[in-house]
């Protein structure tokens, strides 16, 4: 028996090239709309004497990352969709300005990591572990001057150089935070409510420890706030006994609190910051109150709707900076007198997903998701984007579930058909709540004609010149195929081709059929899975995949037994399907493998062919040779094979090469010739903001092939 053979495809150039759709280059599929970021987990800020930098953690595209944002003195933010600064899993997060650049600190796993910007927004120095073991929890973990950083963590402290580089350390009992003072010094405070552990800690411009002092907190209090002006501060702490909020006078030489007042505000999450004459204190509860000087209350507290998961603040000098975090972040202005109207600090463009492209000699119709709904748009074959002035980003259908959507598009000769589809969520359960939604869209006008709905998952439209046909998995679990009219709705009665075994105790459970008509018959594959609870969980256990050959008229060929596709694969994503005009090629990712097989007319499934290593995402006959598209194995590349239709390999094109995560790709046989292909990427780009974003190109030649074959 052969092994298997296996190209690895070493990509060094991209060559732009022009295809007869005259689209050159990466084009987006619709420009963008910005929404605030829902997923913000922890933020901070500081100011360098004039502007302002928000540091923040958020998960706007499923995966967590460090960004960052300029605010200008009257805030303004400066950079809209957030500056990347680090991916992580992280937790607490700091800034502070160190003469020259933000110094941005937050936890992971393994200890702390530190990364500076400088103030036109460039990463002086990118992220870094500098803490390693250590474990920040403080409301204010870090400070800085001209001369060093300090950064304070549980059990204690280290001082660092402009270069990020420790020079000093002292324990701290407890959890400490950290707050400039005058003269450039430091103060370190504890939150803990033990009265024998240090209250304070004084440290000189240099970081150089000068004295404690264990009662440094005003009576019956602990923990706190510090804010100054100059070397007059106030100390705003928690009092133990009553569970409100006391404020005091403090002196940062001597170590030592004046008599506290108490203030009609209960113990929470605060933050406290200079403004000019004064000082300012917001808490978790939307609580705002202002103070002279001397910590006196200036006018009664106020309060907004609703509690915040957090709040953050900074001053320079003059106004005070307040973040509020309730999922989204927003910035508010505040002086001694008045209050700014709140603004979203944290946006990005909307992710859109899974995207299909249809084209009827005039123009395409690019069809995608985002969180709103689904969306569709025509293009022109320069790349254009038509319906520009009504802009034709109409919600149609609210989509759902975890997994990406399904969608199939195709031009009936008529009108544009595209069917969206919700996918097996991870319960991988099917139910009446499963929903189709099939839209009809003038090709003229981008007008929506039609819309319905059936029940199921996983449609996949295709066309023989005289009658649109859908395979799909019904609400039961069954794999069916019926024929689609001109409106998107059944024309006939859904046949069935396989059933799922709904208890999951035994028995296959069908998904992902995929369709094709090769002129005389169409054939429909689509995999069989076992899925079995381990410890709770329910987890897919390998499966098969499965076929039928169909008459003209629907009628099953293969029956019992069906076709044996591949015997027993574990496909990472949705098996493809295409015909040359008389034979087929089903194409399938097991595991990391790209594999290809052959089944003829007659029925007869060929040698199975593993040709490369990549995730399969879309295969069609171009007129010459199949295209099959795939991303490999690390995400960062979207390419092509072009195939002979004996599944051999002829050359290889990349779709996208930039170093973004791709997320899907796939192709239309393009006009004049030629194919185009959409995907998604995860575009960091300033005009995006990190989100997963949909575009259109043609794929292009590499300028240097090297395909290391072992046999």
């Amino acid at each position: 028996m052969k092994r298997p053979i296996l190209i690895a495809v070493s990509i060094l150039t991209i060559l732009a090239t022009q295809v007869d759709a005259q689209i050159t280059g990466e084009r987006p599929v619709a420009a963008p709309v910005y929404v605030s970021v829902t997923s913000v987990s922890t933020a901070a800020i500081a100011s360098d004497g004039d502007r302002f930098l928000a540091a923040w953690i958020d998960r706007r595209d499923d995966h967590g990352a460090v960004y960052a944002a300029r605010i200008d003195r009257d805030g303004t933010v400066l950079d809209p969709t957030g500056i990347l600064v680090a991916a992580t899993e992280g937790g607490p997060v700091g800034v502070a300005w160190n003469g020259d650049s933000y110094v941005i600190i937050w936890q992971i796993s393994s200890g702390v990591m530190a990364a500076r910007i400088a103030s036109d927004g460039t990463i002086a120095d990118p992220a870094h572990l500098i803490l390693p073991g250590s474990q920040v929890n403080a409301q204010s973990p870090v400070a800085a001057n001209a001369v060093v950083t300090v950064v304070a963590y549980d059990g204690g402290y280290s001082v660092l150089d402009h270069q990020l580089r420790v020079t000093g350390s002292g324990s701290f009992a407890g959890t400490p935070s950290v707050w400039p003072t005058g003269a450039n010094e430091f103060t370190l405070i504890s939150s803990s409510n033990t009265l024998l552990n240090p209250r304070s800690v004084r440290l000189d411009s240099s970081g150089r420890f000068v004295s404690l002092n264990t009662q440094a907190a005003p009576a019956g209090g602990a923990g706190g706030a510090i804010s100054c002006h100059g070397q007059s501060c106030i100390w705003v702490s928690d009092h133990l006994a009553t569970h409100l909020l006391e404020v005091a006078t403090y002196d940062p030489v001597a170590q030592t609190s004046g008599t506290p007042a108490d203030l009609p505000i209960a113990e929470d999450n605060f933050v406290l910051a200079a403004t000019s004459g004064g000082y300012v204190l917001v808490n978790s509860n939307n609580v705002s109150q202002r103070f002279d000087l001397q910590g006196n209350p200036s006018g009664a507290a106020t309060s907004q709707c609703c509690r915040l998961d957090g709040v953050a603040a900074a001053s320079n000098g003059r106004d005070a900076a307040i973040l509020r975090r309730s999922g989204t972040l927003t910035l508010t202005m505040m002086t001694a007198t008045a209050t700014g109207d709140p603004r979203s600090v944290a946006v990005s463009a909307s992710a859109q997903r899974a995207p299909a492209l249809a084209g009827n000699g005039l123009n395409y119709l690019a069809v995608w998701t985002e969180s709103t709904g689904i969306y569709a748009r025509r293009i022109g074959h320069d790349g254009v984007l038509l319906d520009f002035e009504k802009d034709s980003r109409r919600t149609l259908s609210q989509t759902s579930g975890l997994l990406p959507p399904l969608i199939s598009a195709l031009f009936d000769g008529t009108s544009y058909l595209a069917a969206v589809s919700t996918n097996f969520d991870r319960s991988y359960t099917v139910s009446s709540t499963s929903s189709i939604t099939t839209l009809r869209i003038d090709p003229g006008t981008g007008r929506t004609l039609n819309l319905n709905t059936i029940c199921g998952n996983d449609m996949r439209l295709a066309n023989n010149g005289s009658a649109t046909v859908a395979a799909w998995v019904d609400c039961a679990g069954n794999v069916v195929v019926a024929f689609i009219n001109t409106n998107g709705a059944l024309a006939s009665p859904p046949v069935v081709l396989a059933s799922s075994n709904l208890s999951r105790a035994a028995g296959p459970f069908v998904v992902k059929p995929s369709l094709s008509w090769n002129g005389t018959e169409w054939l429909v594959i689509w995999e069989e899975q076992s899925v079995v609870t381990i410890n709770g969980q329910l987890v897919v256990r390998g499966g098969a995949i499965h076929g039928s050959r169909l008459t003209n008229a629907l009628t099953p060929l293969d029956t019992d037994p069906t076709l044996t596709i591949a015997p027993g694969s574990n496909p990472a994503t949705p098996s493809r399907l295409a015909s040359d005009g008389h034979d087929f090629l089903a194409a399938w990712s097991d595991g990391n493998a790209i594999h290809v097989r052959r089944i003829t007319a007659a029925g007869d499934v060929l040698a199975d062919q593993q040709i490369a290593s990549g995730l399969v995402q879309d295969l069609i006959w171009e007129g010459s040779a199949y295209s099959l598209a795939f991303l490999t194995p690390d995400l960062r590349k979207a390419a092509l094979f072009r195939l002979r239709a004996t599944g051999q390999l002829i050359e290889t094109k990349i779709i996208s090469g930039t170093p973004d995560e791709k997320r899907s790709a796939a192709l239309l046989a393009a006009s004049g010739g030629g194919v185009l292909a959409t995907y998604t990427r995860v575009a960091h780009e300033p005009l995006y903001g990190g989100v997963e974003r949909a575009f259109i190109a043609p794929p292009s030649p590499l300028t240097e092939r090297r395909h290391a074959v072992r046999p």
